[in-house]
């Protein structure tokens, strides 16, 4: 926890992937690493050492700090077991990397910005955790690292990376975060169908632009439990069709998906406007947590999501759905904890005690045409918070009611 800087919070999810490729976590009996990494850090929230900042859409911890004091124990001990080594840079001048070190294990310079992929990292043969802020090209002779779980590579440039060959050849590799990507071509020579391009254990893969979904596309991807997708950049004017996103249900592991469409609200497409709206939009069973974001659907399209068994946390964005109305059908979101709509253009939403029966937190943002929250929510016994930002006038007074109504019957709740 002492790498993080006095000024930073640290998140559980990072935390994790570091904790893993020190070789801190081991899985117990049918325990995954992430519910041991959360075991450990309960325990050091419970002593008073670290220290909650921000509770996630689950109600899980989200992003913790330490007290400075702790920090700077921490680096004593880091630096007398010559355990960790945390860089002071100074970003006028070219940059002091420390690559002395070939048995190092977590390389996380993503804070330096490289013009080209630092070759000398290709010696740091022991790297479970790699994070660089580099240039547009990975070298195919990246698959050297053998050892890598974590690839973390940022950019400020606006085209995306092209994943080389090479990473199909890094058994160990879990988890895979790109500023944007697309995937990489076949080897060639290769004989048959389906064409195995990443590690079978690979759990992650973010974000990835313009994916053409085919099925022999996904089979190359059956075992992620997280995907990131973007859409909108380099082919506004092609048929959302040609991309197969109907496909998207046969992912059967994925449990966290987003997908964030271009800020087209329409395109041209033979000569005519269409409405982007994307047909036929399905989604895996097991998902448990869904953002979209500038899809533009029909809300009458709202019961392919609230028929998932499973979905916990429902993020819609940026018109992710199109539409004045929308009328909750009865018997979906049973498990939903969490639903944050953010920048729609709603007016009208009909909810009755029925719908949302576990529904914990409400987060409405820039909903500035919503005419009030209905009274039905009100009436939901497991919700705990309603957050409101930048909305109508109307909606904050009918929350304000809520809260009344609540110190009135005395239930203890905010």
């Amino acid at each position: 926890m002492g790498v993080f800087r006095r000024i930073m919070r640290f998140v559980f999810s990072k935390l994790i992937k570091l904790w893993a490729a020190e070789g801190f976590l081991k899985p117990i009996r049918s325990k995954s690493l992430e519910v041991v990494a959360m075991e450990y850090l309960q325990d050091l929230i419970d002593r008073n050492l670290v220290l909650v900042r921000q509770q996630g859409s689950k109600g899980i911890t989200k992003s913790c700090s330490i007290h400075d004091l702790l920090r700077d124990f921490c680096l004593r001990e880091g630096d007398k077991e010559k355990f960790l080594c945390v860089m002071k840079v100074v970003l006028d001048t070219s940059p002091p990397i420390y690559f002395g070190h070939r048995f190092v294990e977590v390389f996380d310079v993503a804070q330096i910005e490289f013009s080209s992929f630092p070759e000398e990292v290709l010696e740091l043969f022991n790297l479970r955790y790699l994070a660089l802020n580099t240039g547009r090209k990975l070298p195919p002779s990246i698959s050297v690292l053998q050892n890598l779980q974590t690839l973390i590579v940022q950019s400020d440039e606006p085209y995306a990376f092209k994943l080389p060959p090479g990473i199909c050849e890094m058994p160990q590799l879990r988890h895979i975060y790109f500023t944007g990507c697309i995937l990489p071509d076949p080897p060639s020579g290769h004989i048959g169908g389906a064409t195995l391009l990443f590690p079978e254990g690979l759990e992650t893969l973010s974000v990835v632009r313009d994916l053409i979904c085919t099925e022999n596309n996904l089979r190359k991807i059956q075992n992620l439990k997280k995907l990131a997708l973007q859409y909108g950049y380099a082919t506004a004017a092609q048929q959302w069709s040609y991309f197969y996103l109907s496909n998207l249900d046969q992912l059967h592991k994925l449990e966290n998906l987003k997908c964030r469409f271009g800020i087209y609200s329409s395109f041209k497409f033979n000569g005519s406007s269409t409405k982007l709206f994307l047909p036929k939009l399905t989604f895996p069973l097991n998902l448990k947590k869904l953002t979209l974001s500038g899809s533009c659907l029909p809300w009458e399209d709202m019961t392919l999501i609230g028929s998932l068994p499973k979905l916990e946390v429902l993020k819609l964005q940026n018109q992710a759905f199109k539409g004045e109305v929308w009328e909750p059908t009865e018997g979906e979101f049973l498990q939903l904890k969490y639903l944050k709509l953010e920048e729609m253009d709603l007016v009208h939403w009909r909810v009755d005690d029925i719908h949302f029966p576990s529904l914990q937190r409400l987060i409405l943002r820039h909903c500035r045409r919503l005419e009030g929250i209905p009274a039905g929510v009100g009436e939901i016994t497991t919700l705990e918070l309603i957050e409101l930002d930048n909305c109508s006038h109307s909606a904050i007074t009918s929350a304000n009611n809520f809260e009344r109504r609540t110190a009135e019957y005395g239930n203890g709740k905010p």
